[in-house]
């Protein structure tokens, strides 16, 4: 477990933290794979890319950048989770089916898949925010 990992600049990687994480990254790219637990992952100018991580009941996903792009990839659709996302100004692509609002403005998707819990909360000032599922069952 982690409590707070801050870096000025550099590349945090993350591998198979089970129980919680919390990493705030002012300049370069957070890459975390095997994830789970409370999860909270900041970068400033970069990118965050999450790969086959669970979303755990009781636990939550927080991911922010300030200017990259924010990646999330999953080995199957959660069974239950309440996902957020929103962009200023960028793209939200999604193989998990959100409802959005796109027009103009910031850009927002949402969903709630069985009962909400836990929360994938995922915020961009400017790039783009991707969620891919390996497997749609």
């Amino acid at each position: 477990m982690f409590q707070a990992v801050r870096v000025f600049e550099g590349r945090v990687k993350l591998t198979n933290l089970k129980t919680a994480v919390d990493v705030d990254l002012r300049r370069g790219p957070v890459e975390a794979t095997g994830l789970a637990g409370r999860i909270r992952l900041e970068s400033g100018i970069g990118r965050v890319d999450v790969k086959d991580s669970d979303l755990t009941r009781g636990g939550m996903m927080r991911l922010r950048v300030f200017n990259g792009a924010l990646r999330v990839h999953f080995a199957r659709v959660p069974a239950s989770a309440r996902i957020l996302a929103v962009t200023f100004n960028g793209t939200i692509t999604s193989d998990i089916p959100l409802t959005k609002k796109d027009q103009f403005g910031p850009r927002f998707g949402e969903t709630t898949i069985g009962d909400g819990d836990p929360v994938m909360s995922m915020d961009v000032v400017k790039g783009d925010i991707t969620i891919s599922v390996e497997s749609r069952r």
